[in-house]
């Protein structure tokens, strides 16, 4: 029981920083500017990204249900999670907005996330 659990801390804590920074109110972080292109959507993507890796770790020893299965569970729970959270920042958080492209940064994190697991991290580290 206790190995079950701290294969999933990792993921847990990182959603917790990661729903704590994504509704924190606007007016707490300070004004960054970088024109090449937008920084806050890298962050949202490295955000994602790294959840699903730490996802993977958590659930990869749970051995009851195919690997594909939980391949497409995490990344529904990771696009779902980025959704809430746009939806959340969107109609409860002050100066805090609702961006399609932040879902999509959102979810291209989730899915390469993913992907680059399934095809590099997952056989050549052994976390558990």
């Amino acid at each position: 029981m206790a190995k079950s659990i701290t294969r999933h801390l990792p993921w847990v804590i990182w959603l917790l920083i990661l729903s704590i920074l994504s509704l924190t109110p606007g007016e707490n972080f300070p004004e960054i500017e970088f024109n090449l292109f937008e920084l806050d959507k890298l962050i949202h993507f490295i955000f994602y990204f790294t959840l699903v890796v730490l996802m993977n770790i958590g659930f990869r020893l749970k051995k009851s249900e195919p690997f594909y299965k939980s391949i497409v569970w995490i990344v529904v729970i990771g696009i779902f999670i980025g959704w809430s959270i746009e939806y959340l920042q969107g109609n409860f958080i002050t100066n805090r907005f609702f961006d399609y492209s932040d879902i999509i940064a959102n979810s291209l994190g989730t899915v390469i996330g993913m992907l680059i697991y399934v095809k590099y991290l997952m056989n050549k580290y052994k976390f558990w």
